[in-house]
């Protein structure tokens, strides 16, 4: 029993050596680290030294933008006004009368064209001239005999001012002077349109005149002349009645002035 004991107790001496000698190393065990070779050593060099670096400059002001004026109001262009036959204003007209030959003097006038009404109940000559201020006859307004009624232009050609009026008459006459204008126009014609008259008259046209076929009964000249906004002027017919035919009108005509002893129609197209 007692060999059985040591026995038990050599065993458990062997396996504590054992066990002591698994963990703890010999000095043969113990080796150094390994240095690793020079070319795989990796080198840290240190920074390199700065020298003190110098503020950068500081950024410099930037004027801000000066306030831009702003344009102004351009006025716009005004649309031309053309010259018109028409005037804007209209003066008061003349009244005159009497009886046999006399001067009418035209001194309180507007300036620029008129239209003269005349009536005249005389049996023999019945004339108006118009007179400038160098007493030259520029104008001859009415020739006619007997009674006499009608309307004619006076000064439309810009060469004439007329200041006075010689009359010849054997009887009583009245002459009444008018601005150019609508309610002082004896005939308005909006085209197309037939017109019908008896002796001198002014005709308004309105719209585009194309063409003009004229009938004149009578035995005496029959004469149309056309006058546009700034009065120039253009003779389209000028013929011993009877009368009848076709002609062209200029398309800028604004008024025609018929001089006549006895009726007549004027049939007018437009283009």
């Amino acid at each position: 029993m007692k060999s059985k004991w040591n026995l038990i107790i050599i065993v458990i001496i062997i396996g504590v050596q054992l066990a002591c000698g698994s963990s703890s190393p010999t000095e043969e065990q113990i080796s150094q680290p390994e240095i690793p070779p020079e070319e795989a050593v990796i080198a840290i060099e240190p920074p390199a030294k700065y020298d003190s670096p110098t503020q950068p400059p500081l950024p410099t002001k930037t004027p801000l933008p000066t306030n831009t004026p702003l344009p102004t109001n351009t006025t716009l262009p005004t649309n031309t006004i053309e010259p018109t036959i028409l005037p804007t204003s209209v003066p008061e007209p003349l009244s005159f009368s009497g009886t046999g030959a006399s001067i009418v003097d035209l001194s309180g006038k507007w300036e620029g064209p008129g239209i003269v009404y005349s009536k005249h109940d005389g049996s023999r000559n019945f004339i108006i001239q118009g007179v400038d201020e160098s007493a030259e006859m520029i104008s001859l307004l009415v020739n006619t005999i007997g009674a006499y009624e009608g309307y004619t232009p006076l000064d439309f050609r810009g060469f004439e001012t007329t200041v006075r009026l010689s009359v010849q008459s054997d009887g009583p006459w009245m002459i009444e002077v008018y601005p150019v204008s609508p309610e002082y126009i004896p005939i308005k014609a909006n085209l197309p349109t037939t017109v019908l008259g008896n002796g001198d008259s002014i005709i308004l046209l309105g719209g585009i005149p194309d063409l003009i076929t004229a009938r004149a009964s009578g035995s005496s000249n029959f004469i149309i002349e056309t006058y546009d906004e700034d009065f120039n002027w253009d003779l389209l017919i000028n013929e011993i009645a009877p009368v009848e035919g076709q002609y062209i009108i200029p398309r800028s005509t604004v008024l025609l002035i018929v001089t006549a002893n006895d009726p007549w129609e004027l049939d007018i197209t437009t283009p």
